[in-house]
């Protein structure tokens, strides 16, 4: 069970922390501009992984800097370039897998062979989401959704975002799947 609280804090806190990455901004900006990137992605060379169970822990090199990385569990080929974005720096970080304390380890949010920007299909013009994605998902069998007197789906909500704009909203909901193994 803690490990599992571990994994969803963890998820949460990569989700929502921007990068804090002290590596040369400048480069990886100057890419960004010239479409190759996605904005905060940059670019590294995979001189070591380890397998820790979850994760991936990752020894990446940029430019003149080395520096361990955690992605999620996956093999991967060294001596190659990979395209990252990073979520959130921690000290002295201690993988129970590996029985090891990392000083400094940068816990990444996207890792591929290609660009981000690349790879992820655009659904609206400014990059993120349409209402029209919101009333695409799959309906969770057996679940019956009751609203309470003036609550509304979230596909009515991205649909009328003019109306709530700078507003504050609530969301609630049922959690219907987990996912132990990611």
């Amino acid at each position: 069970m803690k490990k599992l609280i571990f994994i969803l804090l963890g998820m949460v806190m990569m989700v929502s922390c921007t990068n804090t990455s002290t590596t040369d901004e400048n480069s990886s900006s100057e890419q960004a501009q010239a479409g190759q990137m996605a904005p905060g992605e940059k670019q590294a060379f995979l001189l070591e992984s380890l397998d820790g169970g979850t994760y991936t822990y990752v020894k990446l090199k940029e430019g003149n800097k080395e520096f361990w990385g955690a992605i999620t569990a996956r093999p991967l080929e060294s001596d190659k370039k990979y395209y990252y974005r990073g979520s959130l720096w921690m000290r002295d970080f201690k993988s129970e897998a590996l029985d090891r304390v990392f000083d400094s380890i940068l816990f990444i949010e996207y890792f591929g062979e290609e660009s981000l920007a690349a790879s992820m299909e655009m659904t609206s013009p400014h990059g993120g989401t349409t209402a029209e994605d919101h009333t695409k998902t799959d309906k969770a069998d057996g679940l019956t959704i009751r609203h309470k007197e003036g609550e509304i789906t979230l596909a009515q909500l991205f649909a009328n975002k003019q109306e709530y704009s700078g507003k504050e909203v609530t969301v609630r909901g049922d959690v219907v799947k987990i996912l132990r193994d990611i």
